[in-house]
């Protein structure tokens, strides 16, 4: 059994579990039922590992390993203010002004 390489992934701060193409020698497609896949270093930005195993009662009796790259998540802010001007009014009222910027829904 082969697995066809698999896609970086993005962090998600979760466990990732790609979904994996495994064919035989002859490069035909092996149906999931027919091995097991398991996971290491799958949780974090790294270089993680899939490695698949065939089933007892499958029609295989091999294995195979490959690695795929967690990018570290877009995480800038998707709202920006490009200026704010702040005016204190009289006793406790205040009142902020915020400029919008074009195209940004709110």
């Amino acid at each position: 059994m082969m697995i066809k390489s698999v896609a970086d992934q993005t962090y998600t701060d979760q466990k990732i579990r790609t979904l994996v193409n495994v064919k035989d020698d002859d490069t035909n497609i092996i149906s999931k039922n027919n091995y097991n896949a398991s996971y290491t270093n799958n949780t974090n930005v790294v270089t993680a590992t899939v490695t698949i195993s065939a089933n007892v009662t499958g029609n295989y009796s091999s294995s195979a390993s490959t690695t795929f790259v967690i990018n570290k998540a877009n995480t800038s802010p998707s709202i920006k203010l490009i200026n704010y001007i702040v005016i204190i009014g009289e006793e406790d009222n205040i009142t902020i002004k915020l400029t919008a910027i074009k195209g940004v829904q709110y």
